[in-house]
């Protein structure tokens, strides 16, 4: 699996890593390895492969939020991959929220994204029946001053707001969301911080904090070219197709309390609509 030799990785000024510098990593070296060994008959792609090592390294604690990862010179060292396959592991990580890059700084942990409590909109089922795990993971959060089809969604809102996450499906693949919603009637959304909203159910919020359960949800769908940052989340091409899904969501006769859509990548697996929302007891 070894790209290239680590006693031939220099710094990108031509020196060795010093080996105190290496040290320190020796917990997260050990973590990664094992997960190298368990993944060495997968087909994935070798970035792929120290990707998912490092993501399991920061939901375990091996690299606590907040501290930074090692540069990519040491990283090269510590592992048996190349510095371009470190290269696209680290912007992966980044991509998909684990992770700032900060010039001058280094690569910062940010905390991990959490699960999703019993998602609606984005059920993916396994061949015995079972969901899915979702982890979700906010990524920035808008406020849109520029018209398109939220406006027609909220009903004459007073601030819309955009959240966007990434979703990951398990290890399956991923699904690019942006959520809208009118901040001005539900500011929960607008001002509890991004760390918060990470692995909450945003329906799931509406009850709790306005009495707001969802009742009805009318989904539309339709394949179109995925969206440039769409696709960065998702990992496939630029110009590829993918599944749009916009999802309008109500609570009795009240105008639609939120809109979404969803980016979905070719997967075969199966995705679940509900048509008919389980009371709110059960929700």
């Amino acid at each position: 699996m070894s790209d290239t030799p680590s006693a031939l990785i220099t710094s990108r000024h031509g020196e060795k890593p010093r080996q105190d510098a290496l040290d320190k990593w020796h917990a997260l070296k050990a973590f990664v390895d094992q997960r190298i060994a368990a993944g060495a008959e997968d087909s994935q792609a070798k970035y792929r492969t120290l990707y998912w090592g490092l993501v399991d390294a920061i939901k375990d604690g091996i690299v606590p939020a907040e501290s930074k990862l090692p540069s990519e010179s040491q990283m090269t060292a510590l592992t048996p991959f190349s510095l371009g396959t470190v290269q696209r592991a680290l912007t992966a990580l980044a991509d998909n929220g684990f992770v700032v890059r900060k010039p001058g700084v280094g690569t910062v942990v940010v905390p991990w994204k959490r699960r999703l409590n019993r998602p609606l909109h984005t059920r993916f089922l396994h061949e015995d029946g079972s969901s899915f795990p979702i982890y979700s993971n906010v990524l920035g959060r808008t406020t849109m001053d520029e018209p398109g089809l939220w406006l027609d969604a909220l009903i004459e809102p007073e601030q819309v707001i955009r959240i966007d996450r990434h979703l990951e499906v398990d290890r399956e693949f991923s699904v690019f969301n942006r959520f809208y919603v009118d901040g001005g009637r539900y500011p929960l959304f607008r001002d509890r911080s991004l760390e918060d909203l990470n692995g909450a159910n945003f329906k799931l919020l509406m009850v709790q904090e306005y009495s707001l359960p969802v009742t009805q949800v009318d989904h539309r769908m339709a394949m179109i070219e995925v969206p440039p940052e769409a696709a960065k989340i998702m990992s496939i091409e630029a110009g590829s197709l993918c599944m749009r899904v916009r999802a309008r969501a109500y609570c009795g006769n009240q105008n639609s309390i939120y809109y979404q859509e969803y980016f979905i990548p070719p997967t075969a697996q199966e995705f679940i609509i509900d048509s008919r929302l389980k009371p709110l007891a059960e929700i």
